[in-house]
């Protein structure tokens, strides 16, 4: 909403994020549960933005399944065909997939992103690899180890396509929130 209401600049400003987080939370709470990612991962959620918030947790929860289902079908390729079966409930019992799902967190964007940089891999498209996996960068924890294994395997493609993406959504994400936008994005990030 904030991106939508054309104040970009003031996207990693808590006061405006509590008052943003006021218009639609149930009772407002003392704590903050700021947004913190790079402001490219908004892109996707802008149209959901325009909903109240109950619809919009219903359709980006709608959305998230459709994302799980995905990754999983293109995983099923490497999968053998009696444990099929067995991988999709494995995946529906996992605690965490079942929270990210109730939550709305972006988890199940990570997993297609990392079951189709896992599938480029093993298809031996190593700069389309590269690019899916700087899609991540939101979640750093999980993309720069992979990029380091890359890194030591001599995937240069990979790197050369991580790098081009990740340029490119440095750019993106300063088109949606400024200069200032950005440096309010790392005084959330450093102490």
């Amino acid at each position: 909403k904030i991106l939508n209401d054309g104040k970009g600049a003031q996207l990693f400003d808590l006061e405006v994020q509590r008052k943003y987080h006021r218009s639609f939370a149930d009772g407002y709470r003392d704590w903050d549960l700021p947004f913190n990612h790079p402001p490219y991962e908004l892109l996707p959620l802008l149209p959901l933005a325009k909903f109240s918030f109950p619809v919009a947790h219903a359709l980006w929860t709608a959305i998230s399944i459709l994302l799980l289902a995905i990754a999983l079908v293109r995983l099923f390729a490497f999968v053998e065909a009696t444990h099929r079966t067995l991988f999709v409930l494995m995946v529906l019992a996992f605690f965490p997939a079942v929270t990210a799902l109730k939550m709305g967190q972006d988890s199940m964007i990570t997993t297609l992103l990392l079951a189709e940089t896992f599938v480029s891999l093993k298809h031996k498209r190593y700069a389309i690899a590269g690019g899916l996996l700087a899609l991540g960068l939101y979640k750093p924890q999980f993309v720069l180890p992979l990029l380091g294994i890359l890194f030591m395997h001599g995937r240069w493609m990979s790197i050369f396509g991580f790098l081009f993406v990740g340029l490119l959504l440095t750019a993106i994400s300063l088109a949606m929130v400024g200069v200032d936008g950005l440096m309010g994005l790392a005084t959330l990030w450093l102490p």
